[in-house]
């Protein structure tokens, strides 16, 4: 995380070095770009971000840890989807004990 494309290149760069020292690769083609912003800065055009000479993609959204991260900062898609799971395992409950007696 940065605070601008320009400081992600730069912590990039940084990373890129100490990969070498330690002789790490980063696989270019599982990493991706993330700008998050408020809906009035969206309009703008964002840098290229470079790792090990490759140009990264931006994505829009990324599932990480089970939740759905957005550029846009909402969240509604992420909130849906932990409700119907949670609606599908109080329906896995209740199918499994339909039959039990009240004790």
């Amino acid at each position: 995380m940065a605070p601008t494309p320009q400081a992600l290149q730069q912590l990039l760069y940084t990373c890129e070095q100490y990969a070498l020292d330690v002789e790490l690769v980063y696989n270019t083609k599982k990493t991706f770009c993330m700008a998050i912003m408020p809906k009035w800065l969206q309009h703008i055009k964002l840098s290229d971000i470079v790792l090990n000479g490759k140009k990264l993609t931006y994505l829009d959204s990324h599932k990480y840890l089970g939740v759905i991260i957005r550029h846009d900062m909402f969240d509604d898609v992420s909130i849906s989807q932990q409700v119907k799971g949670t609606y599908a395992r109080g329906n896995i409950l209740i199918s499994r004990f339909r039959k039990c007696d009240d004790v």
